[in-house]
């Protein structure tokens, strides 16, 4: 067992930001496939589906994103924190999977000048 002590606040940031971002995509796919196949539901829920244009979409992917960023920085920072008290996540890894480059260094003799 292995266990995580920490976590990169910025690369869990980047990684939650591209998760929001595909999840917000695909949201509005599937959004806009529903509004073009019956747009009186959008007006059940007093959703004017003739509202959201272009841009409206793309601030709202903008947003989100940048929603799933910050809460994922939060996430990783509170993680850092808490795990001093209660320890890290344990984590089975399957050492045998788990490939390490070794990479041998060559020395570099280097010219004096004169």
């Amino acid at each position: 067992m292995k266990e995580i002590k920490k976590f990169g606040v910025l690369s869990v940031g980047k990684v939650f930001a591209v998760i929001g971002f595909i999840m917000t995509v695909l949201q509005v796919i599937l959004l806009a496939v529903v509004f073009a196949v019956d747009p009186t539901i959008a007006l059940q829920y007093g959703i004017d589906a003739s509202q959201f244009g272009a841009s409206e979409i793309a601030m709202n992917i903008v947003v989100v994103t940048f929603v799933y960023f910050v809460v994922g920085l939060f996430s990783a920072f509170v993680y850092n924190l808490v795990v001093k008290y209660t320890g890290g996540i344990n984590v089975d890894l399957d050492e045998a999977r788990v490939r390490v480059a070794r990479v041998k260094v060559a020395k570099v003799k280097s010219k004096k000048k004169k």
